[in-house]
């Protein structure tokens, strides 16, 4: 998220004006927000700080992560896509996203049930036997880089963190604005619940956007 407005910054920004016209007539006051909103702002507060904490101890982490972790799988344990001996998962980034370019790969998984199924003495439970070692080893050295570096503890707790805004999102839906000042409140929550969203954020765009436009209507004249 960027261009981050405070409560305080927004509050101070539509602080009432006073201004005199010629004829000594003062300038309406821009409308501050309701009480309701001026507690819930302070939560959001304080859920969106520890959401920032959160991310930025998250990156630092993976920063930890990709340095200590093996930065792909051996070429011993891909799998083909005309070897119909093996069964192959995505290869993944230490972060458990989907490598670059896509690879196909053994996983001790897979390894252990083709070791099962295949004596030693056919091919293919040779080469399953050759690979399983490899495999375990990789796995092994990109589960301690994870642990190691924090990044699993990292994630988790930004999940948590995500998951508090959101949970903000949720509640201020259905809190009618009273004042446009409300509607800032609400526009600075929604918008931190769809960026912590990584897997609905369009659904939430769409969803958040008409509560806010039902709510200017409103405020504006124009809801029916």
């Amino acid at each position: 998220m960027s261009g981050k407005l405070s409560r305080r910054g927004f509050l101070a920004a539509t602080a009432p004006v006073a201004a005199v016209t010629a004829g000594l007539v003062a300038l309406p006051t821009v409308a501050q927000a309701s009480p309701a909103f001026a507690a819930f702002a302070l939560r959001f507060d304080e859920a969106e700080a520890a959401y920032r904490k959160a991310e930025a101890e998250h990156a630092q982490a993976r920063g930890r992560l990709f340095a200590m972790a093996p930065a792909k799988a051996p070429d011993d344990l891909l799998v083909s896509d005309d070897d119909r001996r093996f069964c192959g998962e995505h290869e993944l980034t230490p972060d458990y996203k989907t490598a670059k370019p896509i690879r196909h790969i053994s996983t001790v998984h897979h390894l252990l049930i083709e070791v099962q199924d295949y004596g030693p003495r056919t091919k293919t439970g040779r080469e399953a036997r050759r690979r399983l070692p490899i495999a375990q080893a990789y796995e092994d050295a990109m589960d301690h880089a994870r642990e190691t570096s924090g990044y699993n503890a990292a994630e988790s707790a930004r999940f948590r963190a995500a998951l508090a805004l959101m949970s903000l999102a949720i509640e201020v839906f259905d809190m009618p604005a009273e004042t446009m000042a409300d509607v800032g409140i609400k526009a600075r929550a929604f918008l931190a619940g769809g960026h912590s969203d990584e897997c609905a954020p369009h659904i939430i765009s769409v969803r958040h956007g008409l509560a806010l436009a039902e709510d200017v209507a409103r405020l504006t004249g124009g809801a029916a």
